[in-house]
């Protein structure tokens, strides 16, 4: 029993090969941004946490990572927490783990709304392109009604699925470059 409780722990995964399967086996599959999950687990989680046994990370490694962190970047101390969270639940439902250290850890930072603000070029580009848009006379004057109300197209006009606004429309949004406040 006891030698079998060695082999058991020699073969335990490191954390290094743990981002490794998670990457491979789950983040690759179903995530676009998966080069970006990549990115924190290199940059943020292995330099520390890499040659450790994954079953050996408490939540105090967690939030020890998090606190440098959010002193530096405090947004991407929540993106870190996100990626060693799906990483850690990967493992405990692949029974590699028993528990995930990443549970009930709360992200760092406040996250802020970020709004969308229109230059003055863009809000041209918009009225010139809803005034020739092959688009219905209502759907003009609803966008028309929302970016005279507002001043500026906000989050009212996007919340609409694509199905219900035309393609032409999209085509006139698809040229906006406004930045992100």
């Amino acid at each position: 029993a006891e030698q079998l409780a060695r082999e058991v722990e020699r073969r335990a995964p490191s954390v290094a090969t743990l981002a490794n399967e998670y990457i491979e086996r789950w983040a690759k599959p179903r995530k676009r941004s998966w080069k970006e999950d990549q990115r924190i687990i290199k940059a943020d989680v292995l330099p520390d946490l890499g040659k450790w046994k994954a079953a050996e990370v408490k939540r105090s490694d967690i939030t020890r990572l998090l606190d440098r962190k959010v002193a530096t970047a405090p947004i991407a101390a929540n993106r870190l927490l996100a990626v060693m969270r799906r990483m850690f639940n990967f493992a405990v439902e692949r029974g590699i783990l028993d528990y995930s250290p990443a549970s009930n850890v709360k992200a760092p930072a406040p996250e802020g709304r970020r709004n969308r603000v229109l230059s003055d070029e863009e809000i041209r580009v918009f009225w010139t392109g809803l005034a020739t848009a092959p688009i219905t006379p209502h759907v003009a004057a609803a966008c028309s009604a929302i970016g005279v109300a507002g001043g500026v197209l906000d989050s009212q006009l996007l919340m609409f699925d694509e199905a219900r606004l035309p393609t032409a429309l999209h085509s006139v949004l698809a040229n906006l470059s406004g930045s992100e406040t």
